[in-house]
């Protein structure tokens, strides 16, 4: 018969290794474990910080886009305001003027009328002397 070998005790430097071993893999899960959670919770802040972002972004565009409405409807009033002192200003300017033209025209009707009426009299004087001469003038033709 053949002599068994007897098993070998272990050695204590290989159970020392080997318990270290397993402490080591052991750590290394529950680094894996930990860094997977860090990884995890920062994914989530990461997801929140966006969705914060794009809320505030949101938020200032929105701002911008009923102050950019604001300032042109302050515009269109102003250019409102504006037009309405122009054409005001216009009518003004429309209504005095009609009013010198109407000065002007009285002021040329009673100049014509004066004109008229000093010039009247000497019309009726000269046809009164051209007659005279007309007749004066066909005397010495009848002869």
């Amino acid at each position: 018969m053949a002599t068994r070998k007897p098993k070998a005790k272990p050695s204590p430097l290989k159970s020392a290794t080997t318990d270290l071993v397993k402490a080591a893999k052991k750590l290394g899960k529950a680094l894996t474990n930990k860094a997977e959670e860090a990884k995890a919770d920062a994914s989530a802040a990461l997801t929140r910080a966006k969705k914060d972002a794009q809320r505030t972004i949101g938020k200032v565009e929105k701002k911008a886009k009923d102050a950019k409405a604001q300032a042109e409807r302050a515009l269109q009033r102003a250019e409102k305001a504006s037009s309405r002192r122009v054409a005001e200003a216009g009518d003004a300017i429309a209504k005095e003027v009609r009013s010198v033209k109407a000065t002007v025209q009285k002021k040329a009707d009673a100049v014509a009328k004066s004109v008229k009426k000093a010039t009247t009299p000497a019309k009726k004087a000269a046809p009164k002397k051209t007659a005279a001469k007309k007749a004066a003038a066909k005397k010495p033709a009848a002869k």
